[in-house]
């Protein structure tokens, strides 16, 4: 008689096929996850599927020019950059009612530029190039970018981004970031001009807290430019006088938008406000500057609020004639 054929037992790992694919996946997260805590550039894996920014900008004043974007950031890359500023080499704090009673916020400043800035940051640079019709390379060029927090209480009374075209430096020097391991930037300002600011919200569990435009005209009708010397006037922080006046005139201002004349900003996570601090001249670069878009941020109220602003840097017109550098 032939041999009885041994029935085949099947062996630990075929009763549990999934075992070693599950316990490998576990292995490769936890090791990225590692790694991301000594590596934010590697956080991209955690950032969501990129996406090219396609929402149309609402303009909400002519003079100056305010515009609206929404959707700039999804709610994963606002976490990460808030995420990104708490691990920065440290904090410049503004805070303190002796040291500085116009802005009470802590700073953190982080690299925009091609070979220094982080996945989030570059798809940043990315979209706002696309929503400003500029390109990315003079979103990067200048200095980094600023991720802001701001506690209870936190503020900023009125004031300009940037300066009067003679009041910019005349020499292009190299300034060195010390919290960015001595990361040099050449020409950036007050050399160039801030032409334009993008102020992007990367939360909104706070109360109050508006970005406000005091000299903006909701109705869309021209308004007449303020004096160079009231302009210094309005946001000069060294005399008490006008903090006292922005303290009496800034909260109903923030706290009742309706009555308020001016162009008021509800933070919203992800979206940003797009203002040029210049009027524009005959190239399309920064002309004088524009005393309208004197801003404010309202004090904030249960929460901290959290922002990052990205200056968009160009040169004026009497610079760029003997420069090669793109605006």
């Amino acid at each position: 008689k032939g041999k009885r054929k041994r029935s085949k037992v099947p062996s630990k790992v075929n009763k549990f096929p999934y075992v070693w694919p599950l316990a490998t996946l576990s292995v490769i997260i936890l090791l990225a996850v590692l790694f991301r805590e000594k590596n934010d550039n590697f956080s991209d894996v955690f950032l969501g599927e990129d996406y090219e920014y396609q929402s149309e900008p609402e303009m909400l004043s002519k003079y100056p020019r305010i515009y609206f974007l929404p959707d700039v950031l999804s709610d994963l890359e606002c976490d990460a950059l808030i995420g990104q500023a708490e691990k920065a080499t440290r904090f410049q704090s503004t805070a303190g009612a002796k040291k500085n009673k116009w802005r009470t916020s802590i700073t953190a400043s982080l690299r925009k530029d091609d070979k220094g800035g982080t996945p989030v940051i570059n798809r940043l640079v990315k979209r706002i190039a696309k929503a400003a019709n500029v390109s990315e390379s003079i979103v990067r060029g200048g200095n980094p970018l600023q991720v802001t927090q701001y506690e209870p209480g936190g503020r900023y009374l009125p004031h300009t981004d940037s300066r009067q075209l003679h009041m910019l430096d005349e020499v292009a020097v190299t300034k060195r970031y010390e919290v960015l391991n001595n990361y040099p930037v050449h020409g950036g300002y007050p050399y160039t001009a801030r032409h334009m600011t993008v102020l992007c919200y990367l939360n909104d569990s706070y109360e109050e807290g508006a970005t406000v435009f005091p000299l903006a005209n909701k109705d869309g009708s021209y308004k007449q430019q303020p004096s160079e010397k009231d302009l210094r006037g309005m946001q000069n922080e060294k005399h008490q006088v006008n903090i006292d006046n922005w303290e009496n005139l800034l909260p109903p201002m923030c706290a009742d938008k309706d009555r308020f004349e001016g162009i008021s900003i509800k933070p919203i996570k992800g979206s940003c406000a797009l203002f040029y601090n210049h009027l524009e001249d005959d190239e399309g670069g920064p002309g004088a500057l524009d005393g309208l878009a004197l801003h404010a941020g309202c004090d904030v109220k249960n929460g901290s609020k959290w922002i990052t602003n990205v200056w968009i840097e160009m040169l004026p017109k009497s610079k760029r004639k003997n420069s090669n550098r793109e605006l």
